[in-house]
């Protein structure tokens, strides 16, 4: 890893962004999809749906799951 100008630079990371739009809905599974490219490769959907239902039976959890 090499340091430039306070910066790290590591070849072995690679930083992806994904979200959903303004209409989608954040509740419907098929939009998680858009959100999180990495379900069902590294992240199982079982989990999100877990942590989905939780949420839903406490809304404080709403900002965890968002």
């Amino acid at each position: 890893m090499d340091i430039i100008e306070g910066k790290k630079i590591e070849s072995t990371f690679y930083a992806v962004i994904c979200w959903i739009n303004d209409n989608d809905d954040w509740g419907l599974e098929k939009d998680w999809y858009k959100a999180n490219s990495a379900l069902e490769h590294t992240i199982d959907i079982e989990k999100v749906r877990n942590a989905y239902k939780s949420e839903r039976e406490n809304i404080a959890e709403e900002n965890i799951f968002t």
